[in-house]
């Protein structure tokens, strides 16, 4: 019995670091203006929590959980106020577009 426990706290760990990995090193993009090829730089902390919430929690319940939703919900609530728009900002909704449009 401990030699099963111990294969699948190996196994769980495995997963784990394959899953904050694929986070931590997405795949790289090109702006297509400049041709340059970027990377998204994630810290660490985010990667952890991303792994947690979207690949282990919602890999043990569903996604479309309420549980889930509640977590989501909460976490993004710091959010909630980004909700001005450009106009609001007194900035150029086409101007701002087109600026993040390269990397996209």
């Amino acid at each position: 019995m401990p030699g099963c426990l111990l294969v699948l706290t190996a196994a769980v760990l495995l997963r784990m670091c394959h899953d904050m990995y694929r986070l931590k090193f997405p795949p790289a993009f090109v702006i297509v203006k400049t041709g340059e090829v970027n990377r998204e730089v994630k810290p660490i902390g985010t990667v952890f929590l991303h792994a947690l919430i979207f690949y282990w929690v919602g890999g043990i319940v569903s996604h479309r959980s309420w549980l889930f939703q509640t977590i989501l919900r909460h976490a993004n609530t710091k959010f909630d106020s980004w909700d001005v728009t450009f106009t609001a900002q007194n900035q150029d909704p086409a101007t701002e577009a087109w600026q993040m449009a390269p990397s996209w």
